[in-house]
């Protein structure tokens, strides 16, 4: 299933699922391959490692969800700041 399809189904933004996805390839917990001859350089296959399949497929259930909300919590975060420094200026601009 392509990064896009993964957004739909768990309703999220591609963006989100693309940092999940890297993080853990990061921790080894899956690999992706990429198809070299395959004109679409954007193909990958996901493939979760071997040894206790089971066990890493819920640490992975487990820490997907984890890094999904710390992802939300940093944008939510950088939100806050971008808002914060526009009210100022509004005010720094108004004073004048």
């Amino acid at each position: 299933m392509p990064q896009l399809g993964f957004a739909q189904k768990l309703g999220i933004s591609l963006e989100s699922v693309n940092y999940c996805l890297e993080t853990l390839i990061d921790v080894e917990h899956i690999m992706a391959i990429n198809f070299n001859k395959n004109p679409n350089k954007l193909v990958y296959l996901y493939l979760f490692k071997s040894p206790g399949l089971d066990e890493k497929v819920n640490l992975t259930v487990g820490f997907f969800s984890r890094k999904y909300k710390e992802y939300k919590f940093s944008n939510e975060e950088i939100e806050s700041i971008q808002s914060n420094l526009k009210n100022l200026q509004n005010m720094s601009g108004a004073s004048r």
